[in-house]
């Protein structure tokens, strides 16, 4: 017996505060557990009602003659952990706590959901909620739940698993499919999520064989790395995540020491880690149940193919491939067996391409309707269909009966849309048979571009694990203490650890060194001031650089050290970094930030103003391999500046993808000591030449 089951498929149930008024908000999970057939033994507790819609009613909850296995809470805050007590002491493994006014309510309120925890966690016994309208499992005709959805819809059961940490949204959610015909097979509004999160309530979905898709609304992930793990779950079993995030526009980007801090928010490493994981993201409530919908129909990836266009109306056609070519689906390919096959259906004026328009031969011919769809379902470029129905064929019972019977033996995702909104009442045979119907062009885009955003059917692969990197114990204790950032030479000595070339140079503390470096390196070099807490130099004036001679370097000594002295405390300045000027043809940042929720997440982007003021950059999570590196180069805007555009010199891309893979690595490697990590520059030398770290940034905690 899994944990959950007490709670989504209870023999019996309490109902504590259960009002006589059906129609109240706490008289609902009574009236939807009768409405829908509950199989158990339902105990109504209410002191002022003898019986609620002919099922008796009991004073307490001491009173319940017989067992349960969970309870509905819907008493007041300050009463909820005695009736928690009293309900344990009849059996309870599970509670759904509708209360309000614990974690949402202040501090107050936070310590009062801290001691629900304890005393929960002392019972043995699991809560849903607080804050928390309830769990719909249509399998089992069980809807404990305040939710009014149940009390409009039948709610058959369907193959998509819903967790909604927004109780009203969670109804939404449920009248939004239900009016679409879209089934849900369980759901759950999760409220403050104190002690089961959205990844427990997904890990329990995916036990049953018949769950084919997984969605949800949340403001936040309570325990990032569990949701991470139960992503891979679902990635293993091909059953798509599809997830509507809210209050992105309110995450602001932590200032930082490196220019990655300042980038590289926390909506951007969740954004890194569900694009990995392969997890579709919307925007809205309609692309959340629609994308679910169209996912749930095949676990099968489509990142290699295109989406087809088989339509009745040649405008309607164009409609649909304008809108799903603006969201980014590509539109697939027939091949030349598809073409033949279409051309020998066709009418002579007919065109056998991608969108396909079938003229009024489909429509007056339902054998050319069904050879078209068989021939463009069987080709293998072919990820996605669209059918699109004009007013006729949508009114048309052979036409339907067509698509229902393609879909029962289609392996790929296929969507209808309607050019007449009045027709929708006539497609309702399709819903019923799980096929999605859109009478809006631009929701069913949405819903296309969920379906090819998915890398592949599993997600991204697993990195294969490597070796920690032994770092110095020193560079450990300086990561660990307070304090801050390393200083240049600390950070390439780091970076050298992992493998990754800086330009040959050394620390100077005064003139004579100075020289003496640059005539052990050669001519030309750099001269960089060497500060504690200085990390943007250039700002400063506290670099110079394509220094050819030692006049050169003392000059140059001279004057970046005056103007740093000048603005920074005493004692501030160490000396300064000497370094060969190494022979560059293209310039990146590389960085990670550390992310309090998702670990260390990379950043690459074009050095310069590209990655911070243009926002030219990709990210991912660590680790990264050398394949996923190179993809991070070519997702960049400036890349044709990289791979030799026009006569351009080419940068050695593969030195600069094996940089960004050893400083994932080290990321890992260097755990929670740190905060932020930052090569900017990594200079790019000629293809083959290699690449350098010609600055870095380290924060540790």
């Amino acid at each position: 017996m899994h944990l959950l089951d007490p709670l989504f498929r209870p023999r019996a149930v309490a109902i504590v505060g259960a009002s006589a008024n059906l129609d109240k908000v706490t008289g609902r999970p009574l009236s939807n557990l009768l409405r829908h057939g509950y199989p158990g033994n339902i105990y109504p507790v209410n002191p002022t009602a003898t019986e609620i819609a002919d099922v008796r009613c009991w004073p307490a909850v001491t009173a319940i003659p017989g067992q349960i296995d969970a309870a509905y809470l819907a008493v007041p805050a300050a009463e909820v952990l005695g009736t928690l007590e009293a309900c344990a002491s009849r059996g309870a493994k599970a509670a759904i706590v509708y209360s309000s006014g614990f974690a949402e309510a202040g501090s107050e309120g936070v310590r009062r959901q801290a001691d629900l925890v304890a005393l929960a966690r002392k019972l043995g016994v699991r809560i849903a909620g607080p804050n928390c309208l309830g769990i719909v499992n249509t399998r089992d005709r069980i809807m404990l739940t305040a939710s009014s959805a149940p009390m409009e819809w039948p709610l058959p059961a369907g193959h998509i698993g819903l967790v909604s940490q927004s109780g009203a949204l969670c109804s939404a959610c449920l009248s939004r499919g239900a009016d679409r015909g879209i089934a849900f097979r369980y759901a759950v509004a999760s409220g403050n999520e104190a002690d089961i999160d959205l990844s427990e309530y997904f890990g329990w979905m995916l036990q049953d064989p018949e769950v084919r898709a997984l969605c949800a609304v949340i403001e936040g992930l309570k325990q990032p790395r569990s949701f991470i793990a139960v992503c891979r779950q679902a990635a293993e079993r091909k059953v798509p995540v599809v997830l509507c995030r809210l209050g992105r526009s309110g995450n602001g980007r932590r200032a930082a020491a490196s220019h990655t801090g300042s980038i590289l928010g926390d909506e951007q490493a969740f954004l890194a880690v569900t694009q990995r994981l392969g997890v579709v993201l919307v925007d809205d409530l309609d692309n959340l149940v629609e994308t679910a919908q169209v996912l749930s129909r095949t676990g099968s990836g489509v990142a290699n193919s295109g989406v087809a266009v088989v339509s009745h109306s040649g405008g309607g056609a164009i409609l649909v491939t304008d809108l799903l070519e603006e969201v980014g689906v590509s539109m697939a390919s027939f091949a030349p067996e598809t073409t033949d096959l279409l051309r020998g259906l066709l009418p002579a004026w007919g065109s056998a391409q991608n969108p396909l328009d079938l003229t009024t031969a489909g429509l007056g011919d339902v054998s050319v309707f069904r050879g078209a769809l068989t021939a463009v379902a069987n080709d293998p470029g072919v990820g996605a269909m669209v059918v699109v129905l004009s007013n006729s064929a949508a009114r048309s019972p052979l036409q339907q009966a067509v698509i229902q019977e393609i879909c029962r033996e289609l392996h790929k995702p296929l969507a209808v849309y309607t050019v007449d909104g009045m027709a929708r009442k006539y497609l309702q045979p399709l819903r019923d048979q799980g096929v999605p119907v859109f009478d809006s062009a631009g929701a069913l885009a949405q819903a296309m571009r969920g379906v090819f955003s998915r890398p592949d059917a599993t997600g991204a692969p697993e990195i294969a694990p490597l070796p920690p990197i032994h770092i110095p114990h020193d560079l450990i204790r300086r990561l660990s203490v307070p304090g801050p950032a390393l200083t240049e030479p600390e950070g390439k000595a780091l970076l050298t650890v992992a493998g990754i070339p800086a330009p040959a140079g050394g620390l100077a503390r005064d003139e004579v060194e100075a020289v003496a470096v640059a005539d052990g390196v050669g001519y030309p070099v750099a001269v960089k001031v060497v500060a504690t807490g200085l990390n943007h130099k250039s700002d400063l004036g506290a670099v110079a650089l394509g220094l050819a001679d030692r006049d050169a370097v003392v000059a140059a000594f001279r004057a970046v050290t005056d103007r740093t002295r000048a603005v920074l405390p005493e004692g501030a300045v160490q000396g300064v970094v000497v370094e060969r000027m190494v022979p560059t043809v293209a310039e990146l940042i590389v960085g990670v930030r550390n992310s309090p929720e998702f670990g260390p997440v990379v950043l690459v982007g074009m050095g310069g103003i590209y990655a911070e003021v243009l926002r030219d950059f990709a990210i991912r999570p660590a680790p990264l391999s050398h394949d996923e590196a190179t993809e991070m180069l070519r997702e960049l805007q400036g890349y044709p500046l990289l791979s030799g555009f026009r006569g351009r010199p080419a940068a050695d891309l593969s030195a600069a993808a094996d940089v960004i893979c050893r400083l994932s690595r080290l990321a890992l490697s260097l755990g929670d000591s740190l905060v932020e990590m930052e090569i900017n520059p990594l200079g790019l030398g000629f293809t083959g030449a290699g690449a350098w770290a010609l600055d870095a940034v380290v924060l540790g905690r």
